[in-house]
C-alpha cells in the first residue's frame, strides 16, 4: 500500500511539470483571397508613373529656357518703362521709310522701324539689345489682297548670346525661321547704322 501511494505521488509530480502546449489554427483561404502570386502582381508602379516622371525630366530640361525668356521679357518691359531719347531718321527703299532710335544716356536699347506701304500690307519691326547685344525681336504685319479681310501677324524671337531659344508666331511656339543672328543681320546693320550719315545702306538688303 505504501508502494502504491509512492507511484501515484511520483506520477503526478511528473505530470504538473510539463509546459502547458497551446495550437494556432492558420486561416482558412478563401475562394475570394488573393494568392501570393496576384498580390505580387499588385505591387507595383501605377501606369502613369513613367510617364509622369517624363514629364517632370522634360520641365527640368526647358527650366533654364523659361528663366532666360523670362528674364528678357522683364529687360524689354524696363527698356519700355525708362524715360528713353528719340532720334527718328528716314530712309528709301522701294517706298519711304522710318527708323527710330532709343537711347539710354547714349546707348542704343532700342531701333524701331516702321517699313512704308509695300505690295499688300505694312510692318513693323521692334529690336531690343542689352550691352550692344540683341536681346529680342518683334514683328507685326498688316495687310491682305485687295477686297479680302485684313490679316495679321505677329513674331516674336527672344534671343540670348545670338542664338535664338524661343520663336513665338501669333503666340505659338514655332521653328525659329532664324536661328542665329550674324553680325551681318539687319539688326545689327540697322544698330551700326545709327552713327551713319545715310542709314538705307544697312537696312535696305
Amino acid at each position: 500500500m505504501k508502494r502504491l501511494f509512492l507511484l501515484l505521488t511520483l506520477s503526478y509530480s511528473l505530470t504538473s511539470c510539463e509546459q502547458p502546449t497551446t495550437t494556432r489554427e492558420e486561416p482558412a483561404v478563401t475562394e475570394n483571397q488573393p494568392a501570393p502570386a496576384q498580390l505580387a502582381a499588385k505591387v507595383q508602379q501605377p501606369p502613369f508613373a513613367r510617364d509622369t516622371f517624363a514629364e517632370e525630366a522634360a520641365s527640368l530640361a526647358t527650366r533654364p529656357i523659361e528663366q532666360a525668356v523670362l528674364g528678357i521679357r522683364k529687360e524689354v518691359a524696363r527698356i519700355n518703362s525708362l524715360p528713353l531719347t528719340i532720334r527718328k531718321r528716314r530712309f528709301v527703299c522701294d517706298a519711304e521709310n522710318t527708323i527710330t532710335y532709343y537711347t539710354a544716356n547714349g546707348t542704343v536699347v532700342k531701333i524701331v522701324l516702321d517699313w512704308g506701304f509695300v505690295g499688300d500690307g505694312t510692318s513693323r519691326y521692334e529690336y531690343y539689345y542689352k550691352d550692344g547685344k540683341l536681346l529680342f525681336t518683334y514683328k507685326a504685319h498688316t495687310g491682305g489682297p485687295a477686297g479680302l479681310p485684313e490679316t495679321r501677324l505677329e513674331e516674336r524671337t527672344y534671343v540670348q548670346n545670338d542664338r535664338t531659344i524661343r520663336y513665338l508666331k501669333n503666340q505659338q511656339v514655332s521653328a525659329c525661321p532664324v536661328c542665329r543672328f550674324e553680325a551681318s543681320a539687319r539688326e545689327y546693320n540697322a544698330l551700326s547704322a545709327y552713327t551713319a550719315d545715310n542709314v538705307a545702306p544697312a537696312l535696305c538688303k
